[in-house]
């Protein structure tokens, strides 16, 4: 075992160092690229296009594809390895190396505008995507293309970090599925990142890590959530023949582990929010619940203390309302001199008062004496025995 375990280390050493030196992308290594990518569109556009084969799960049987919905809604994510051929050959990519893998899971209690709301949520993107993504900003969209620079961080044998650029579009089939597709614009490798001697290696010599990323995402709105598809198609330096057969099943196993950390970082953030809006929804519900029970109890209230009570017998409202007199009527004279009296009709006003020093009118009395022609009380037990007879609604 520790033989086998020396000759690994030794390996993953040299090629280690062996990538420290450029590698140039090559104009065959691209157009080899260009060719897989363009037979890779055209299987997907005829699924695209088929109802039951919307994502790889539909090409199954019957029975087979009930039993992976089983899974998924399990809450399994399925990660298999993908490969385009050219009819029955394979594509050969000189100098270069295609990584194409594709995913799938399923997201309970989601719908489909709530997907395509976080993924189209870029800025968000280092929060949802970390430690994958450690910057994001949004260059420009018109709600269809959106066009994003992204920093992307892989650490694997070595670390490497990128400043890449994507264009993302989307496509709405019907209500409940939708597609993306996204085109790397620009990948460049970034060296000493977030340190002042920071800079970009040239576009296309580099290290190799990393020349283009295309990501395909597929979304249907079935079974009471729903099912996300990412397929991802990668291209990456060649490693040298002699590690060749050591080297290459590592390189092309890493995506898997990208592609499962992407779908179980969706799956995650949108089941926090679904969760967020629950939880302010019912506490909305239940503050206007409450605002309103009390809002009622208090308008029943005023409404009981403005009315004739029900068993002395209600008058329609014309009628009641010619009957009722103002509370107060202030004269103009009396408006500015809140210390005279107010001359009301709901209350007499005091009489003149003998005193042996003469007569005078009281003047700055509201209430006048309760000897006033028993005027005064005879009011006040009126309205005294109409107030008793309601009671506050609680």
């Amino acid at each position: 075992m520790r033989p086998i375990t020396s000759t690994l280390f030794l390996a993953l050493t040299c090629f280690a160092a062996e990538t420290l030196e450029a590698a140039e992308l090559k104009q065959e290594t691209s157009n080899a690229f260009s060719r897989y990518i363009l037979l890779t569109e055209e299987r997907m556009a005829r699924s695209l296009h088929d109802g039951d084969s919307f994502y790889s799960m539909g090409g199954k049987q019957g029975l087979q594809r009930e039993a992976l919905r089983i899974r998924l809604r399990q809450g399994e994510i399925i990660i298999d390895q993908m490969e385009t051929r050219d009819g029955d050959r394979t594509i050969t990519v000189p100098g270069g190396l295609v990584h194409h893998w594709i995913a799938l899971g399923f997201i309970p209690g989601v719908n489909l505008n709530q997907a395509l709301a976080l993924l189209q949520d870029y800025e968000q993107y280092p929060v949802v995507y970390q430690p994958d993504v450690k910057r994001s900003k949004l260059l420009s969209t018109d709600g269809t293309h959106f066009n994003i620079y992204l920093r992307l961080y892989q650490k694997t044998i070595v670390t490497a970090v990128f400043n890449a650029e994507f264009e993302v579009t989307y496509f709405r089939v019907d209500e409940r599925r939708a597609h993306s597709r996204s085109y790397s614009k620009r990948i460049a490798e970034v060296e000493n990142p977030d340190l002042p001697k920071e800079r970009e290696r040239p576009v296309g010599n580099d290290r190799g890590y990393l020349w283009r990323l295309y990501s395909y995402w597929r979304l249907e709105e079935r079974d009471g959530g729903i099912y996300v598809e990412l397929e991802s198609v990668g291209l990456s330096r060649s490693v040298p023949v002699f590690f060749a057969w050591l080297v290459n099943p590592l390189l092309k196993s890493l995506p898997k582990g990208y592609l499962s950390r992407v779908l179980n970082s969706t799956r995650t953030a949108l089941t926090k929010r679904q969760l967020t809006y629950r939880i302010h929804e019912g506490a909305a519900d239940s503050f206007e619940a409450r605002c309103s029970s009390r809002a009622l109890k208090y308008l029943r209230y005023c409404c009981l203390l403005s009315n004739v009570p029900a068993e002395r017998g209600a008058q329609p409202m014309a009628e009641s309302a010619a009957k009722l007199r103002p509370f107060t009527k202030v004269s103009k004279a009396h408006r500015s001199e809140p210390s005279r009296s107010v001359r009301s009709p709901w209350f007499p006003q005091p009489q003149p008062m003998n005193t042996r020093s003469g007569s005078r009118q009281s003047a700055g009395i509201l209430l006048g004496p309760a000897n006033a022609n028993g005027q005064m009380a005879r009011r006040v037990d009126q309205l005294q025995s109409s107030l008793t007879t309601v009671k506050p609604v609680v």
